[in-house]
């Protein structure tokens, strides 16, 4: 929510900035040319999204939201980065968690690794990152 909220206003001063620009050639747009407009804004908020969440979650592991909240993603297997491209992948898949009425969101609430739908596919966990978590002591010490 909290990520959605800071996407939301970015991408309506951008849109009201973009909007204007737009709108500024001429006093009485088209109906073909307002459309046009929207749609462009539309597939602009999406972009800013995704880049947003993809380029903060590949290199941190964190957006502003998950910060707040002291959670991050990491890869399954190694507890690491999960970089550019899975969190891509993920981001793009977040449609697959939510199409049948957010199963795949609701799945966490179940799930042992409490892992959505577009986590397991691209194999990702959200884990805490305040825990103190023990490591082995390696063999010979």
């Amino acid at each position: 929510m909290i990520d959605s909220l800071i996407t939301a206003v970015v991408g309506f001063f951008v849109g009201f900035f973009v909007g204007i620009a737009l709108y500024s050639a001429t006093l009485q747009p088209t109906p073909e040319q307002q459309s046009q407009a929207e749609t462009l804004l539309s597939l602009l908020g999406v972009i800013l999204s995704v880049l947003y969440f993809t380029l903060m979650e590949g290199s941190r592991g964190q957006t502003l939201g998950k910060m707040a909240l002291h959670i991050r993603v990491v890869h399954e297997k190694t507890g690491g980065p999960i970089g550019f491209g899975r969190a891509l992948g993920r981001n793009l898949l977040r449609f697959v968690s939510a199409l049948p009425c957010f199963l795949g969101y609701l799945w966490a609430l179940w799930d042992p690794k409490r892992q959505t739908w577009h986590d397991k596919i691209v194999d990702t966990l959200v884990v805490p990152t305040d825990l103190d978590i023990e490591r082995p002591t390696p063999v010979g010490y």
